[in-house]
């Protein structure tokens, strides 16, 4: 049986868009009856400069609160950006966001991560 879960960037408002915090975004997940949350690790949401292990535990507890059991972080990555300016170790940074990605899904009870990977 597959869970259902709602991704936040529906809710961030970058599109004109209903905006809603990563609360209000929680509460109207469970409110709908969705298993799960896809959230999305960038701002407005949930960024990994943003979220400490303090902001980590507070954003599971609403998770378990809520009784929204499946969770997937939405990471948007880019491993080939900028490659004309092979000095600047984008790589690198990338592979840093992807590593605390991985740490943010474990750290709010989750197991997956999705890559975004534009070309």
């Amino acid at each position: 049986m597959s869970a259902l879960l709602l991704h936040s960037v529906s809710y961030a408002g970058l599109w004109g868009q209903a905006t809603l915090s990563v609360d209000q975004f929680i509460a109207k997940a469970a409110e709908l009856g969705f298993d799960g949350v896809m959230l999305m690790a960038k701002r407005p949401h949930v960024s990994v400069l943003d979220y400490g292990s303090r902001e980590r535990a507070a954003l599971r507890s609403g998770l378990e609160r809520h009784r929204l059991t499946e969770l997937c972080v939405a990471g948007y990555c880019n491993l080939t950006a900028d490659l004309e300016h092979g000095e600047v170790p984008h790589r690198e940074i990338q592979v840093h966001y992807i590593t605390e990605l991985a740490r943010l899904a474990h750290d709010l009870g989750g197991s997956l991560v999705r890559g975004l990977h534009r070309v």
